[in-house]
């Protein structure tokens, strides 16, 4: 159920937070100054930062009070920080309110003179006759974002929910369809529960997937990684992090590739919690951010509660030589699905990339070499952790385990292909290595 409760809070705070001027950017946000007219910031606005952050989040779903949780949190992870030197924007779309109008929002985060603490000022509103999960939006968000944020290097965090790199074919029309109440309850990934290691619960695994999931007017929408990466300029952002489920794959890393030089991401579910940002962000919103002691500290604090996750920093300047052995371990004979460490559950077949490769190379005797294929995932995978357990309860063992995922991908001489089939011989990484 939606916190209706929290979430009038915060749109209260949100309506106060509004009415602080556009001007207050161009002065370390000195709430003293007068109201905006228009509410909104001109390009240029901001004085060049040294580092830069948007997350974009769409939890108009059932993570709304998770992103609540998380925007709280990140407030505490500026604490310290310099906000004259340091941006900090997030764009975010909540569920519709009985009687009101969902709105998405762009906010900076501001330090307030009287107390110090980091609040997030309004500086955009987007009408809704968009979804959050069309690419128009995520394009038109980060175009905004470049103009208010000029900075030496900038990062992007995605939260929501995802699953990888299977298509759900949304038109992205905002018109009128069944009872939103029952789309908001159709994802149950592991970010709105919260399992024991012990046998898995009963698992609904949408068939078809995407990232992000918009719930607005009687219907839900998702946006396709095809789509997603053309929405996204390249080589503008720094770093990647996925705030959500299964986005550690070899499908969505390879189409992302050009993005970024580095991504941080999960092979497999995480928690509805999602990250700690009040412990992660001390390390990303600096000059001399740092990518893997973030990844390290949020492994450290879930370790520490016993609680289930993975993690994985990739950089992707090794893809090209991993697509290499991976064309040639596809020579030798796909391993049963039995011997694999899968990372999915339900209908979805998404395996450990490197235990996949691996197995499948096998029979290959001495022309493949298993200790160069290691070399070159760490050159790829340059940190990762992960729990004992995954959410089904098995064993991780640390020898399977490469913190990057691929799709067990059915290609026999009688395949008939299904729509996301076609999809997926459409992706970067099938051209590149079938």
């Amino acid at each position: 159920m939606i916190p209706y409760l929290k979430r009038f809070l915060f749109r209260a705070f949100i309506t106060a937070a509004s009415l602080i001027a556009v001007a207050t950017l161009l002065t370390g946000c000195n709430s003293d100054d007068p109201e905006p007219d228009p509410p909104y910031y001109p390009p240029g606005a901001s004085d060049k930062v040294s580092t830069s952050i948007l997350l974009y989040a769409v939890a108009s779903n059932n993570l709304a009070s998770n992103f609540i949780d998380d925007r709280r949190e990140i407030a505490r992870g500026l604490a310290d920080a310099d906000l004259d030197e340091v941006d900090f924007y997030i764009y975010s779309v909540l569920p519709t309110i009985v009687g009101d109008t969902p709105i998405a929002t762009l906010e900076k985060a501001c330090r307030r003179k009287d107390n110090n603490s980091v609040e997030f000022v309004e500086v955009a509103v987007y009408d809704r006759e968009t979804y959050s999960t069309d690419p128009e939006r995520i394009a038109q968000v980060i175009s905004d974002y470049q103009q208010l944020s000029p900075a030496d290097s900038h990062g992007i965090i995605f939260w929501s929910h995802a699953t990888s790199w299977s298509p759900a074919f949304s038109d992205h029309n905002v018109a009128a369809s069944r009872s939103a109440s029952s789309e908001i309850g159709d994802v149950a990934a592991s970010r709105s529960a919260e399992p024991g290691l012990g046998e898995a619960e009963p698992f609904d695994t949408p068939a078809l997937q995407w990232f992000g999931q918009d719930t607005f007017n009687g219907k839900s929408d998702y946006c396709d990684i095809v789509e997603m990466a053309d929405a996204i300029p390249d080589n503008y952002f720094d770093f990647i992090w996925w705030d959500c489920c299964y986005m550690s794959s070899i499908e969505v890393i390879y189409q992302f590739r050009r993005k970024a030089p580095m991504f941080v991401a999960y092979p497999t579910e995480v928690l509805a919690e999602g990250a700690p940002y009040d412990i992660i962000v001390p390390y990303l919103a600096r000059a001399d951010y740092n990518l893997v002691m973030a990844a390290d500290v949020m492994a450290d604090y879930f370790n520490s509660g016993e609680k289930i996750f993975t993690i994985a920093v990739v950089d992707p300047s090794a893809l090209e030589e991993i697509a290499d052995m991976a064309s040639l371990a596809m020579t030798g004979t796909r391993p049963s699905q039995i011997r694999l460490l899968k990372y999915s559950r339900g209908s979805l077949r998404l395996y450990d990339f490197g235990d996949y490769m691996s197995n499948y190379a096998q029979p290959l005797g001495d022309a493949w070499d298993q200790a160069a294929f290691d070399r070159a995932m760490n050159r790829l995978v340059i940190y990762k952790a992960s729990s004992s357990k995954l959410f089904t309860g098995k064993e991780i063992p640390s020898d399977s385990f490469y913190g990057i995922s691929a799709q067990y991908f059915d290609l026999e001489p009688d395949f008939d292909p299904e729509p996301e089939d076609v999809y997926y011989m459409n992706l970067d990484w099938y051209k590149r290595v079938f």
